[in-house]
C-alpha cells in the first residue's frame, strides 16, 4: 500500500479447474506490517472446497477481525494442496493455485 489504512478484513479470490491441476488451497494465512520489518498475524482461512469437484469455480478465502488494524504490508502465506492425488488422472503431479483479486476491507 502507498499510505497506511485501517483495515477489517483480507479476501482473496481462488480458481479451480482440477482437470488443468489447478486445485484450491488448504489455506491463506496473512500477516500485517506498518514497516515491512515487524510483522503481526491478521489471520487464517482453511478451504471447505472439495478438491475433486468438477468444472470451473471460484472460492473466495475471507478473514475478518473485530476491531480495524492500521497495516502498510500485507503477506499473504498460501498452503498449496500438494501433489495431485490418487483420483486424479494425472496422480503425483504437483498442483496448481491461481489467484485472482485480494480484497482489503474496511
Amino acid at each position: 500500500l502507498r499510505e497506511p489504512r485501517y483495515i477489517r478484513e483480507v479476501s482473496a479470490n481462488f480458481y479451480q479447474y482440477n482437470n488443468s491441476w489447478i486445485i484450491i488451497p488448504r489455506g491463506m494465512k496473512v500477516s500485517v506490517s506498518l514497516d515491512g520489518e515487524n510483522w503481526d498475524d491478521f489471520g487464517v482461512a482453511r478451504s471447505g472446497t472439495d478438491p475433486k469437484q468438477r468444472g470451473h469455480f471460484i472460492d473466495r478465502f475471507k478473514i475478518r477481525v473485530e476491531e480495524q488494524q492500521e497495516v502498510k504490508y500485507l503477506k499473504l502465506f498460501i498452503e498449496n494442496y500438494g501433489k495431485l492425488p490418487d483420483w486424479h488422472e494425472a496422480s503425483g503431479q504437483d498442483s496448481w493455485i491461481f489467484i485472482d483479486e485480494i480484497f482489503l476491507q474496511r
